[in-house]
């Protein structure tokens, strides 16, 4: 599970983050999800609602990256490379 670790003082601050709410907008429209942590550094995304392009695939590795997470694959273990269109 991702977390953050911070010290206010002599206060040790552990920010366990379990889930994400995402909205990616793009030209033409916007996709809404959510992405729940699992084990150390995997997520999986339940889909929202919206249509996902290889742009935004892209942004998703590239966020998920800067966070720490190596996995990511969607609700029923399905890759996050699968062609996905969700209304």
């Amino acid at each position: 599970m991702p977390y953050t670790v911070e010290m206010y003082g002599q206060v040790k601050v552990e920010e366990f983050v379990t889930g994400w709410i995402l909205r990616l907008t793009f030209p033409g429209g916007t996709f809404k999800f959510y992405a729940h942590s699992q084990g150390e550094d995997n997520i999986v995304i339940y889909i929202g609602h919206g249509s996902v392009t290889k742009e935004m695939k892209i942004a998703v590795r590239e966020w998920a990256s800067s966070r720490g997470i190596k996995r990511i694959t969607w609700g029923r273990d399905k890759g996050i490379n699968k062609a996905i269109n969700v209304g």
